[in-house]
């Protein structure tokens, strides 16, 4: 059976999804109705564990989102083999912290899932997070390699038709997005929207048509509750995989609107040796007008921890 996203959803994107027989329900992970601002919080402490720490506790702490008994599902960028010195990945630390800190709320379990680029297992290892994550019950870490882990979910995108998605997705009470901030050669930077495509099984798909437009569609699918950019080191040039240069600033940006989140990371650094404003990553302009969230940072609340 496949899971169906109508048009009327499609182009009307509310806090409050209206839910119909046939289409994907607010218990299976894809979205939980919780308050949905264009409020950002920006944290910059001496650690990863640190700022996420004062991230969360100004968002108003991680029982906000996190019920108890709930399964989470985490989203990090796990996708290449490399050292975290690279920035490629997402900071093990900051992953582990998070983890910790919805079982700390309560939550059943934690399962952390990508879809790597390369060798799953040695990016399990040299990225750090198997380690960082080591011993904590509760915590589950899935590499999705095989087929059986999607589902097919139709969408009625101008791009994007249909996509397989992973069925941890669907089955989570709800999803944090734990992206890097990154540059990309492919669309300018990886941000959060960009992260959500270690959720699919055909990449490769996505590059043969138009990659901007797919990807804002998908995140009219699939819709964390939480975003989490790490931006404690970024990769500036010879993204996404690197080596490159890269720039400690020791940041975490937390938000709910995932247009707002990536319109504010873009300014953080010049990508690529270039200044840009949110309007020059084609998918952020593309979801602003699917209305997943607010591109305009004049309208964006944003607060320093």
């Amino acid at each position: 059976m496949i899971e169906r996203i109508t048009r009327r959803e499609f182009i009307k994107q509310t806090t409050k999804i209206a839910l119909a027989s046939g289409i994907v329900t607010a218990s299976s992970g894809l979205l939980r109705a919780d308050e949905k601002s264009s409020e950002l919080i920006v944290a910059g402490r001496n650690s990863p564990s640190e700022t996420v720490k004062a991230a969360i506790e100004a968002f108003g702490g991680m029982n906000r989102i996190v019920k108890p008994k709930d399964t989470v599902l985490l989203k990090p960028n796990i996708s290449f083999p490399n050292p975290l010195q690279w920035a490629t990945t997402t900071n093990p630390e900051l992953v582990s912290t998070v983890a910790k800190l919805c079982l700390d709320a309560g939550a059943r379990r934690v399962i952390i899932a990508d879809h790597p680029l390369r060798d799953p297992e040695k990016c399990l290892e040299r990225t750090g997070v198997a380690e960082a994550c080591k011993g904590t019950n509760g915590v589950h870490i899935k590499l999705l390699t095989g087929n059986r882990d999607y589902k097919p979910v139709e969408v009625n995108g101008e791009e994007l038709k249909s996509v397989k998605l992973a069925r941890l997705a669907l089955k989570a009470n709800l999803i944090i997005n734990l992206p890097v901030a990154k540059s990309h050669s492919a669309t300018t930077v990886s941000f959060s929207m960009k992260n959500m495509m270690g959720l699919i099984r055909d990449r490769a798909k996505f590059h043969q048509g138009n990659l901007h437009q797919a990807i804002a569609e998908l995140n009219t699918v699939v819709k964390p509750v939480l975003i989490i950019l790490d931006a404690t080191r970024v990769l500036l040039t010879r993204g996404p995989e690197g080596p490159g240069e890269v720039k400690e600033l020791n940041t975490v940006i937390i938000g709910t609107d995932p247009v707002a989140v990536d319109s504010y990371a873009v300014t953080l650094a010049r990508w690529d040796k270039r200044k840009l404003e949110p309007e020059d990553v084609d998918y952020i302009r593309i979801a602003a007008k699917l209305g997943l969230g607010e591109m305009n940072l004049g309208k964006v609340v944003v607060r320093e921890v």
